[in-house]
């Protein structure tokens, strides 16, 4: 068995461990056993090729007599017995709390006979990512840290779930698994080689058909003197025609393409829009308000925003605006305030459908003609 800590690799002997693991308490002493039935016993935990994700609640069972099942908020894929669940999780998780004992940092990565785990704790959370052994640590951590971070993106934190769930401890579980349920498919597409070396796919324009990009660029700048309005982006065949936000909002839309809309598999919408709330970091919101027109005063008995989106110390939600055509989609980066601001989302609508059309055109026959 070997840890990971940062960039650091580190090879205990389990025998060794069983020597230390005598000297702990009782509750550890149990914890750190289901570790060394692991060892002992791998076709109890034997996985398949595919990625296995799952997140845990440490807190769920105070008891020894507590059922360990209690502890699991998601598991994927939920066809795993559970009885096989528990038993990767408790190892895991009992291997990280014997080496806390010791004053040392949680592992990032933990390997195992026959897979290894990147783990990561938020809060009295624990989400941990398996794989094959042979994945490379470095891999394997930065899909689990994306998978994080795209929960973040729309859904800000636990503790957000959580209130939202009006800390209904029934009700945040099965909100918690819904939620992964929808972002399961990036377990499959973060773990390609495309993905690795390009994670956002850009629309490729020969030479000649530039002048798409202009125009994709000028509806773009047009979009940002509405009030309340911070940036925007443009899809062509779910790649990127052009974007005006930074690196990491494209990404994160990009990423989440097929999830934050339910047309984007659709290819005979004729005009759908769509409105929907994502959370920001402050650095990036710092980023997309230069230069970008204030947020009028919300006028009286407008609506109100809920309290669930309010922002705290770490970043704060904005709205997303989708204009959803055939082959196209114009995603708008805007204040919160404005997606409740039904004049504003009438008057983009009216203006910049028509312009998204005819640039749709324009690509759709640059494509069939060759020059894209």
């Amino acid at each position: 068995m070997s840890m990971h800590f940062g960039d650091e690799s580190v090879g205990l002997s389990w025998d060794r461990q069983q020597q230390h693991q005598h000297q702990q308490q009782s509750h550890l002493s149990n914890r750190a056993s289901a570790a060394s039935d692991l060892e002992q016993e791998p076709e109890e935990v034997v996985l398949d090729s595919r990625r296995t994700f799952y997140v845990h609640d440490t807190l769920a069972c105070p008891r020894e007599e507590d059922p360990k099942e209690d502890q699991i908020l998601f598991f994927h894929p939920a066809e795993l017995p559970m009885m096989k669940q528990v038993a990767l999780m408790d190892g895991i998780e009992g291997f990280s709390t014997f080496v806390k004992e010791f004053g040392m940092s949680p592992p990032k990565v933990i390997t195992l006979e026959h897979e290894k785990a990147a783990c990561m704790h938020v809060g009295q959370y624990t989400l941990s990512l398996c794989a094959p052994p042979e994945e490379p640590d470095t891999s394997l951590i930065n899909q689990l840290h994306n998978l994080y971070s795209a929960f973040v993106f729309l859904h800000g934190s636990f503790d957000r779930v959580l209130k939202k769930a009006k800390n209904d401890k029934l009700k945040f579980r099965e909100d918690i698994r819904n939620i992964w349920k929808r972002l399961t498919p990036l377990i499959r597409r973060t773990d390609t080689m495309s993905f690795t070396f390009q994670p956002v796919r850009f629309t490729e324009l020969k030479r000649s058909a530039n002048r798409h990009f202009i125009a994709a660029s000028q509806i773009l700048q047009m979009v940002k003197h509405r009030s309340g309005v911070l940036s925007g982006c443009i899809f062509f065949n779910k790649t990127i025609l052009c974007s005006h936000l930074d690196p990491a909002t494209t990404f994160w839309i990009h990423l989440l393409y097929d999830i934050i809309h339910p047309y984007a598999s659709l290819g005979d919408v004729e005009s759908t829009h769509q409105l929907m709330p994502v959370y920001l970091k402050k650095d990036i919101m710092t980023q997309l308000r230069v230069g970008a027109r204030k947020t009028p005063e919300a006028k009286a008995g407008s609506t109100r925003i809920p309290e669930d989106f309010a922002p705290d110390e770490h970043g704060e939600y904005v709205g997303l605006y989708l204009q959803v055509l055939p082959r196209s989609t114009l995603v708008v980066v805007m204040e919160l305030a404005a997606i409740y601001d039904l004049d504003l989302i009438h008057d983009m609508t009216e203006s910049f459908v028509p312009r998204l059309k005819r640039l749709e055109e324009q690509v759709s026959k640059a494509t069939e003609a060759g020059n894209v």
